[in-house]
């Protein structure tokens, strides 16, 4: 049986942490020097997606309600049974005429021998007003899933296509997680 869900958050928050506003639009960053490009983040026409992969989703959470920047903990890594979640963030969704955003998801999972680990999922990123000077924001869910026993090890690809319905633009991400077997006990 696949485990693969589409995990409400309990927390939505903005904060400035990897985007920065830059006139007509923002730069992703890394130590405060431009962003090398990487599948794992893509933008266009002042909208920008990331995605980070975590096997510590309430640690993530905790992280992102702290301090600013939030010092959040990824892996690439995981273990048969360990859960893990793609967790999306963004910036400069842009507002229609009611203020709000409407940017949706399409999320899939790739096993390591190039089929399809479960169904392709769909769901909401944000309904919402954007965040103010291109402030990042996380979405409203994450892509859960977990290697189970008779799943292969290896590589597994994550892959998201982020559509902000207002402007019309559509931004693919994806994140990989290597499965690798566990420590056995003795």
């Amino acid at each position: 049986m696949r485990v693969m869900l589409f995990v409400l958050a309990s927390l939505v928050a903005s904060t400035p942490a990897v985007a920065q506003q830059q006139s007509g639009g923002f730069e992703w960053k890394l130590n405060d020097k431009s962003a090398p490009p990487s599948p794992w983040q893509a933008s266009k026409d002042g909208f920008g997606v990331l995605m980070l992969v975590t096997s510590d989703y309430e640690g993530f959470w905790k992280a992102w309600e702290g301090s600013t920047p939030p010092q959040v903990r990824t892996t690439e890594e995981v273990t048969r049974d360990q859960p893990v979640h793609a967790i999306l963030l963004f910036s400069g969704c842009r507002a229609a005429r009611d203020g709000n955003c409407n940017v949706t998801v399409e999320l899939a999972v790739t096993r390591p021998d190039g089929k399809p680990y479960g169904e392709t999922l769909k769901g909401n990123v944000w309904s919402g007003p954007p965040a103010p000077a291109y402030n990042l924001q996380a979405s409203e869910g994450s892509l859960g899933f977990i290697v189970e026993p008779e799943d292969p090890l290896g590589t597994y690809t994550l892959k998201a296509a982020i559509t902000d319905h207002v402007a019309g633009t559509t931004l693919p991400v994806q994140q990989t997680v290597t499965a690798v077997a566990g420590k056995s006990t003795p």
